[in-house]
């Protein structure tokens, strides 16, 4: 599921962030400007794997309380 998520992430950061690097620079320029295109999508995909975390540890919850509060015996005999 992770790696699904990590996967949609880093093509979606690759889309939006598909630039062209500044013309008439030198090499050290253009080794610096593709660095931090780098560590743009590096954050973005980091975000995104955050944000599916988070959203697996609240369905987790959710379940963990179902199952205190019997609820789960419940849903199992339906």
């Amino acid at each position: 599921c992770l790696a699904n998520t990590a996967e949609k992430t880093i093509e979606q950061a690759a889309e939006s962030e598909e630039k062209k690097p500044p013309a008439l620079l030198s090499y050290k320029k253009i080794i610096e400007w593709l660095v931090r295109q780098k560590s743009r999508i590096e954050k973005i995909v980091i975000n995104g794997i955050i944000s599916e975390a988070n959203n697996l540890e609240i369905e987790w919850k959710k379940l963990l309380r179902s199952a205190e509060d019997d609820e789960w015996e419940n849903d199992v005999k339906l």
